[in-house]
């Protein structure tokens, strides 16, 4: 009977810690790299009537400003957005990998995609490469079982939660929402805490603020949940954040101005 040569064993290995500090000792001017520092905000948070997200826009390399306007909200699903923090190039191609899968398992199934399965494509990804894609996530969206907010670590851990934020300001964000956060809040009542969250937190990484805004107009059922953008006007001392009442289109959404017919000879 053959056997393996080398069984898996379990636990952590520190072998590589050892030999790059005997390099470090042995040739001189031998720098180990050292972990990408990066700077975003993102946060969200579950109210009465559905989902919101927000992020900053601004993408840094160290320290020089590489994209004022970087897109941190991606598209997942027409009721399904994700927030991405960490490596830009990370967080794009990975949230358009699960776009893609999700269309293809709703035109398979012929089914509405889930929340939870979008969640679950994205944990099982970066599980799979063991925290090497840097990508922080946080998935808000809604399905027949509700609106639901997701946070995906880079290392594939997950957690269901009604309210989070991840990056480099989540501890400052996280104050603001476990301070100003209730359950059931209205439409009404979310601006404020999401917006000092993300304004508030944001040392070098800010820009403006990207918020998913949803309709409370048209909320009636399942089928008629509408998303748009609204993006940070103006930041007041007394601590209100004003949204630009002109809003950009969500992807997979067209706006509709109305229609005009005339008859001509």
């Amino acid at each position: 009977m053959q056997k393996i040569a080398l069984e898996p064993l379990g636990g952590f290995s520190f072998e590589n810690c050892q030999r790059n500090a005997s390099l470090e000792r042995a040739l001189p001017g031998f720098r180990v790299p050292h972990a990408l520092k990066t700077g975003t905000t993102i946060a969200g948070l579950v109210f009465q009537d559905g989902v919101i997200l927000g992020a900053d826009t601004r993408a840094t390399n160290d320290s020089v400003v590489a994209d004022k306007s970087c897109e941190k909200i991606h598209f997942i699903a027409p009721k399904i957005y994700c927030c991405g923090a960490g490596v830009a190039a990370d967080a794009e191609m990975t949230t358009r990998m699960a776009a893609s899968n999700i269309e293809l398992h709703a035109l398979s199934t012929g089914r509405e995609p889930r929340v939870a399965t979008v969640t679950r494509m994205l944990r099982q990804k970066l599980f799979r490469y063991q925290g090497h894609v840097g990508a922080s996530l946080i998935v808000g969206g809604i399905d027949f079982t509700g609106p639901q907010l997701y946070s995906v670590h880079p290392h594939g851990s997950y957690s269901r939660l009604p309210f989070t934020a991840l990056g480099s300001g989540q501890d400052a964000a996280l104050a603001v929402l476990e301070d100003r956060f209730q359950p059931n809040m209205t439409v009404s009542d979310i601006c404020a805490p999401l917006g000092i969250a993300l304004v508030g937190s944001a040392l070098g990484s800010w820009g403006n603020t990207e918020v998913p805004w949803p309709n409370p107009e048209v909320r009636k059922s399942f089928s008629e949940v509408m998303t748009e953008y609204r993006r940070r006007s103006q930041w007041s001392e007394g601590g209100e954040v004003q949204f630009q009442q002109t809003t950009v289109n969500a992807k997979a959404w067209t706006a509709w101005r109305g229609q005009n017919s005339e008859r001509t000879i």
